[in-house]
């Protein structure tokens, strides 16, 4: 049974597209961001703790936006097919579905750490942030998962088949017309014209 048939004003195929573009462009710019911040960090800080400490956060950043990135892109192969083809390919779509709740609860952790750490005042720009991921990667994990249900239960068979319905010709009486040259006049049916009759010529008697 499928949870919902739309996302927002669209159907599920669309919206699963557009969340695989959403996040392969945000995830890509993390990327970039994480790669430039880890080798300026590098820079900076030769050696000591603190360039364990910066490396080891930075290094888990990029490797979630990569992880993040590859899952996004498998969610093209079976969106951008149609329904019947795209029924056995619907397992592409569970790596995104593990690893957004990998990211939800990751993004939970992170939340009660610095609600703990900081309290909720110093923190609370931070942990409106997170909770934004988290109620947009429930909801796109519950537009993904519809669509996993709608090609699970999508039956080809059931669909109805194109074409043109031709109409059925007339039982009744139509009537003949005669070709376009000669008599009776064009455009008249037969049966509604007879032909003239010619009185005998008599001989004259005079």
């Amino acid at each position: 049974m499928v949870w919902v048939a739309k996302c927002c004003c669209c159907h599920l195929k669309g919206g699963v597209i557009a969340i695989g573009c959403v996040f392969l462009v945000l995830n890509a710019l993390g990327a970039a961001s994480a790669a430039m911040q880890l080798y300026g960090a590098n820079t900076i800080f030769q050696s000591g703790a603190i360039k364990d400490v910066v490396n080891g956060i930075l290094g888990t950043s990029l490797a979630m936006y990569v992880i993040s990135a590859i899952v996004s892109i498998l969610l093209f192969v079976p969106a951008c097919n149609n329904d019947a083809d795209a029924k056995n390919k619907r397992f592409f779509l569970i790596p995104w579905m593990v690893w957004i709740i990998v990211y939800t609860l990751i993004c939970i952790g992170f939340t009660v750490y610095y609600l703990i750490q900081l309290g909720f005042s110093a923190a609370l720009f931070v942990i409106v942030v997170y909770l934004i991921f988290i109620a947009l990667g429930i909801y796109c994990e519950i537009m993904v998962m519809s669509y996993f249900q709608h090609l699970r239960d999508f039956n080809p068979a059931q669909q109805p088949t194109g074409g043109v319905v031709m109409q059925q010709p007339n039982a009744g009486y139509q009537p003949q017309y005669a070709p376009q040259t000669g008599y009776p006049p064009q455009g008249q049916p037969m049966a509604m014209q007879a032909p003239p009759v010619y009185a005998e010529k008599q001989p004259n008697m005079q």
